[in-house]
């Protein structure tokens, strides 16, 4: 059984990462979450991807996954904050989204704050 789950963020959002970047992060926060699956980040058109009027060209960062890999979709520059979302969803799946929402932020403070005091 695949799970998919979407993000849609109305706070701003961390620095974008580079390509590389973001594939560390989702490396280092698969260990930390001690996820089993392989992680693909895999960046997609904004063009497939319609809204709920149908039209296309939104923006999505989303997780499909199942007991194997779990790919995060994306058609923007992907945040840290983007990928502890999407990881929280699979190592969580019976979590609502605002359950996620707040860990996610949880986190991301938690973050902000250590940076600060260094």
């Amino acid at each position: 059984m695949q799970h998919v789950h979407t993000q849609i963020s109305h706070r701003a959002p961390l620095q974008p990462l580079t390509d590389d970047q973001a594939r560390d992060a989702a490396h280092f926060w698969r260990q930390r979450l001690r996820i089993p699956q392989r992680i693909i980040l895999e960046r997609i058109s904004r063009f497939q991807v319609t809204g709920e009027d149908g039209r296309p060209g939104w923006s999505l960062v989303g997780v499909v996954y199942d007991t194997h890999i779990a790919t995060i979709y994306h058609t923007r520059i992907l945040t840290l904050e983007d990928i502890v979302h999407e990881l929280l969803h699979v190592q969580n799946p019976s979590w609502t989204e605002s359950r996620v929402v707040y860990q996610t932020q949880e986190i991301v403070d938690s973050l902000r704050s250590r940076e600060l005091s260094d």
